[in-house]
């Protein structure tokens, strides 16, 4: 009977590859801590304080890792599709969110459409996309069309806040980049616009806005939207 209360100097291996393997692998950790407690009470061997922290370990783990997955697939289902807009008459292509509202532009002088997605019935929008076409002036334009239009933005808005300004040029484009906030009806609302002149001196403004609280959601698809604008 004395015999059989003996423990081994032996260290169960399983508790030991079990609790290394817990923090990869929790499953495998899980199994081998299991199975080399099972064997460490059978054999009276030793490592049994490994195998119980392989267990635990283990299902920590297990935890953090199931909790990961879901805020992945959760960010992954909630991402943006666009798709694409083509106006062959005007001549210029925009992608936008799929299943949001097109309209046209209801500003006399002024061809383009309104892209948007709204609350139900509140005339209120989560985002908003706006597509300005205007014509090439007989005569020109007798200052910096691109700034003057610039300005004319900044001082349309409440309380317009100006986060970025830039001009560049490239490829027979000139353009001014804003990104402005400003006191909606409701609340803050931020917003991007792309004003492009041609050329021909045919002048594109391509507006992305959205409550300030939505924007994070928005932001990455509205920057595609402004670069990958297409005139024709």
């Amino acid at each position: 009977m004395a015999d059989q209360n003996i423990t081994t100097t032996k260290t169960n291996t399983l508790a030991i590859a079990g609790l290394i393997t817990a923090f990869f692998l929790p499953l495998v950790g899980l199994i081998c801590s299991i199975i080399g407690l099972t064997q460490i009470n059978k054999r009276k061997e030793r490592g049994r304080g490994l195998a119980i922290s392989g267990i635990v370990v283990s299902i920590l783990v297990g935890i953090a890792q199931l909790i990961t997955l879901v805020i992945v697939v959760a960010a992954m289902n909630s991402g943006v599709t666009l798709t694409t807009y083509r106006d062959n008459t005007i001549g210029y292509s925009v992608k936008y969110p799929e299943g949001w509202n097109i309209a046209p532009q209801n500003v006399e002088g002024v061809q383009g459409i309104i892209i948007k997605k709204e609350y139900k019935q509140t005339g209120k929008s989560y985002g908003q996309i706006e597509v300005g076409y205007f014509a090439p002036p007989a005569n020109g334009y007798s200052q910096d069309i691109l700034q003057a239009t610039a300005d004319g933005i900044k001082k349309s808005n409440k309380n317009t806040t100006v986060l970025y300004e830039n001009k560049s040029s490239a490829n027979g484009l000139s353009t001014l980049t804003l990104l402005t906030t400003y006191d909606g009806e409701t609340g803050k609302i931020k917003a991007k616009t792309t004003i492009m002149l041609k050329k021909d001196n045919a002048l594109f403004v391509i507006s992305t806005q959205a409550p300030e609280e939505n924007w994070d959601k928005y932001s990455d698809s509205f920057d595609e939207i402004h670069n990958t604008f297409t005139p024709n």
